[in-house]
């Protein structure tokens, strides 16, 4: 008999069915799983649940939505089912993680890198394209231009206007707009601020969080890396972003009238934006070495010429 994780293993959206799940409820599973060692399916849910008896009384909506989490990210690999004992573990991926992360790391942040291994790992490569290949969208976009990304209405706007046909919209659902927000947030792409005029928060697209997260992998034991190696090795940990497999998939569904990477630069405006704003927080130094020019890579930004970089030397450990 087929297990509903099966069942959901052949979904390949994370985002456009009602039954996807939600990005919050992982933090409260993820931590229940990780301090018993170990849960049954049923007692994880009633754990996490705010309804004290959800098995004897109607499911509510937030228990659905730990259910739904639960299925989804056990088909991307975030959780084990034990089918021997229906036990809920938590993957090797995240509990390599847990052990091996200096203090400093949250625990939404160890969660947040786990995540991501799973959504962009080979084995998922046909598994929650809507958020992945959305997401590479949103990279693709002017970080200086919030007015056009800043709601779920000027999202839905954008993706009019840009893409080839409705039918190749990486959402579908408007309605579920706000989940492709708090992905993208949870996940470290994008930030959130107050808006005086709208209701919901202004989102800002800034891959420094998800950049700054991996620095320390990216780097290794090496003080310094050119550029090149950087952009190779962040498009592998986040194929989001430039060089990245998606970005050429989000690429070739739009018209040949967006306007996506900036003029005199080799990098995104997202890219740009995160690299600058490492720098700028001590976490990174631009190098320009003159035995190297010719390989320099120009980061744009917000006004006046870009800065061409050949290397990147790591500063305060990440």
């Amino acid at each position: 008999m087929t297990s509903d994780f099966e069942k959901d293993a052949k979904e390949k959206t994370i985002l456009n069915n009602a039954s996807d799940g939600f990005p919050f409820c992982l933090d409260i599973l993820a931590s229940v799983v990780w301090q018993n060692q170990g849960i049954t399916r049923k007692d994880l849910l009633e754990a996490c649940s705010s309804n004290p008896n959800p098995s004897k009384e109607k499911e509510g909506k937030k228990d659905k939505e730990l259910k739904d989490t639960l299925r989804s990210w056990t088909s991307l690999g975030l959780f084990n089912e034990k089918k021997s004992n229906g036990q809920i573990t938590l993957s090797k991926i995240l509990e390599d993680r847990l052990g091996a992360e200096d203090e400093r790391a949250s625990f939404s942040d160890i969660l947040a890198v786990a995540m991501c291994e799973c959504l962009f790992s080979k084995e998922n490569k046909n598994l929650a394209t809507d958020l992945k290949v959305g997401l590479a969208w949103l990279m693709l976009q002017n970080v200086y231009s919030p007015d056009q990304t800043g709601t779920p209405k000027d999202l839905d706007h954008l993706q009019s206007l840009q893409i080839k046909e409705n039918a190749k919209k990486f959402i579908q659902n408007s309605n579920r707009l706000p989940l492709f927000r708090e992905y993208a947030y949870k996940l470290g792409f994008v930030s959130f601020m107050a808006s005086a005029k709208e209701r919901e928060p202004w989102m800002i697209i800034d891959p420094s969080v998800a950049i700054g997260r991996r620095i320390n992998e990216i780097f290794g034991t090496e003080p310094n890396i050119s550029i090149k190696k950087f952009i190779s090795k962040l498009a592998n940990l986040y194929p989001v972003l430039d060089e990245g497999a998606y970005q050429d998939l989000a690429k070739e569904r739009l018209k040949e009238s967006s306007v996506l990477f900036p003029d005199n630069s080799d990098l995104s405006w997202a890219l740009s934006f995160a690299l600058t704003k490492l720098e700028k927080m001590n976490l990174l130094e631009f190098e320009l070495k003159s035995d190297a020019v010719d390989n320099a890579y120009r980061i744009a930004q917000p006004s006046g010429s870009p800065r061409r970089v050949t290397d990147l030397k790591r500063k305060n450990r990440a």
